[in-house]
């Protein structure tokens, strides 16, 4: 349970990270660290 948690955890965190790197339409990397997170 604690694991699914975590991942949880991580995968909003990345979301939310991803639209507001969107929002400055600077950054491509938050992509790049979903496939990782997603990989792991």
């Amino acid at each position: 349970m604690k694991k699914t948690f975590l991942f949880n955890f991580l995968l909003i965190f990345v979301v939310v990270f991803n639209i507001s790197a969107q929002n400055n339409n600077k950054n491509t990397k938050p992509k790049n660290v979903i496939l990782f997170i997603a990989d792991g």
